[in-house]
């Protein structure tokens, strides 16, 4: 099975804490946006960049990736970091890269490609619950995307609508599914 990073829990190093928190500070928009936890991510960053050891951290890389995304970035360079992350990714990670390569989709205003990626991963069939959580913040930000796009009248507005209420569907189902087996929200 997937044993997920147990070597790095707890952490070897102060750096290794750093990284988990900054990525899951990054992973939302509403942190993202707030002033303190802004200056929390800022300092991590920091003290990131002074880490001594020079492995690159996937986890590093991803909010670089999502950071890029975010600023309106969408270049040919995202896809060449994508696959390179890919290379390395577990069947955890797996879930939000794909989900990223369909928001990237839609930003990029690939509809067809866009639709194709939402309908597999609707329709993906998770193995344990674990999977979830990523599958679920995945769904939730090409929700968001599609939102943007529908607000402002670009592309394929019904169809988008129609995806767009199946993703948040799905991954409330899915935050269902992880609160029932982990008695967590």
């Amino acid at each position: 099975g997937d044993h997920r990073d147990l070597h790095s829990f707890p952490p070897r190093r102060s750096s290794d804490l750093a990284y988990l928190l900054r990525s899951s500070l990054n992973a939302r928009q509403s942190y993202r946006e707030d002033a303190v936890i802004a200056r929390v991510i800022r300092e991590l960053n920091e003290m990131i960049a002074r880490d001594p050891s020079d492995e690159l951290r996937p986890n590093a890389l991803l909010d670089e990736l999502v950071t890029r995304i975010d600023a309106g970035e969408l270049d040919d360079s995202l896809d060449e970091r994508l696959a390179t992350l890919r290379g390395s990714a577990n069947d955890y990670d797996r879930h939000t890269f794909d989900c990223l390569e369909v928001d990237l989709a839609v930003r990029r205003q690939l509809f067809d490609h866009a639709f194709s990626g939402i309908a597999e991963l609707l329709n993906r069939p998770l193995h344990q619950t674990h999977g979830a959580r990523p599958l679920a913040r995945g769904l939730v930000n090409i929700h968001r995307t599609l939102e943007k796009f529908i607000a402002a009248g670009v592309g394929p507005v019904e169809e988008m609508t129609a995806a767009s209420n199946r993703l948040r569907a799905r991954a409330e189902e899915l935050h269902q599914e992880v609160i029932s087996q982990t008695g967590d929200s």
